[in-house]
């Protein structure tokens, strides 16, 4: 799987929508007990689509911020 950093906007697209329909299709799946895997997977699927959704407003700001500074980016950089 290519890095979404590397991709063009109609890939993402294009990756965004295959995720939304692997997404609703198990949507379909799951039923009242034994498919909490699933349910899981769906919840992983629609995190993963919203960060692309969120590279395809704003493809400039697809760097997350991490644990150690998190406010990477914002006017309180670096500072303690």
């Amino acid at each position: 799987m290519k890095d979404i950093n590397k991709m063009n906007r109609v890939e993402l697209k294009d990756h965004m929508m295959s995720l939304v329909s692997e997404a609703n299709y198990n949507k379909t799946l799951i039923e009242k007990h034994d498919t909490g895997h699933i349910i899981d997977y769906v919840s992983r699927l629609e995190d993963r689509i919203e960060s692309i959704s969120a590279c395809l407003v704003s493809p400039n700001d697809i760097e997350k911020k991490t644990e150690d500074d998190p406010y990477k980016g914002t006017i309180i950089e670096g500072k303690d």
